[in-house]
């Protein structure tokens, strides 16, 4: 399947791609579910991601959160914000998401990008 590219403009050559996956209790953060439950997990996978999504923010490169299952955008950005560039995960495994995504914010002009997830 090809990647769907949204139309985002860069302010800067350097983009942070934060790879996170929607937030639905017993999808995230399973083996740590195991030790303190599915809603733990969940309140704790939105601390960590919201920690890594304020200091992406502070650093003042441009950023893209890559959401992944991509047919759940409406739930990530009704949980982060419309104020971000949002691209799906794209690939059957995470090596090809990967790719694709750091494929995306090169053909949107970044010359540097760094993955965070």
């Amino acid at each position: 399947m090809p990647l769907r590219r949204e139309n985002m403009s860069l302010k800067h050559k350097s983009v942070v791609i934060v790879f996170l996956r929607a937030p639905v209790k017993g999808r995230v953060k399973t083996r740590l579910a195991r030790e303190v439950g599915d809603e733990q997990a969940l309140s704790l996978y939105r601390a960590f991601v919201q920690t890594t999504l304020l200091a992406v923010e502070q650093s003042g490169m441009d950023h893209r959160i890559c959401f992944f299952p991509a047919d759940r955008k409406a739930l990530v950005e009704d949980w982060l914000g419309p104020d971000h560039g949002y691209m799906p995960q794209v690939g059957d495994d995470l090596g090809q998401r990967m790719g694709n995504a750091l494929a995306a914010v090169f053909d949107q002009g970044a010359q540097r990008a760094i993955l965070v997830g």
